[in-house]
């Protein structure tokens, strides 16, 4: 799998956030209150849709599924931007990502398990990053699709 090392400015997003975990994990109700509100946001800084995680500092060290985290469903702003009046504003800080292109289904969990089980402990020059976790939903995702398609955004420093 190809691997791109980034580095992005900050950026600010917009939209809702849930508090969950992986055993009580709330995404689609997420999703299914923002994508009908998607339509009366005003002037987004592009047409992509970024499923963001917040993981406390110590969250990967000892795996535990109901662990909580903080997820979030947004549209990149710009100054233009208008968002709906119950919607929050998150600063995102800048910073080296790596990126993957994942294929398939957002059920197919195959890209984040070679992430983190292969990837990150045998890369050599990076390891993980305390800053979000996000996922850029482009022209080619399709939910559910087997031939979806998203970037996967993990933040890393050098070692």
């Amino acid at each position: 799998m190809q691997v791109q090392i980034v580095l992005l400015p900050p950026m600010r997003l917009g939209g809702y956030q849930m508090e969950m975990s992986y055993l009580a994990n709330t995404t689609g109700q997420l999703w299914g209150r923002f994508m009908p509100q998607r339509k009366h946001i005003v002037l987004p800084a592009d047409n992509h849709l970024y499923s963001v995680t917040v993981y406390p500092k110590d969250f990967f060290e000892g795996m535990q599924p109901g662990r909580l985290f903080e997820k979030r469903a947004a549209v990149k702003l710009s100054e233009e931007t208008v968002l709906l009046p119950d919607m929050e504003v998150w600063d995102m800080p800048g910073g080296l990502y790596a990126v993957f292109r994942h294929v398939g289904s957002h059920t197919d969990l195959s890209t984040f398990e070679y992430i983190f089980r292969e990837w990150l402990p045998q890369n050599g020059m990076y390891t993980l990053d305390h800053r979000p976790h996000f996922e850029i939903l482009g022209a080619q995702y399709k939910q559910g699709d087997p031939a979806s398609e998203e970037d996967i955004y993990i933040p890393v420093k050098q070692k």
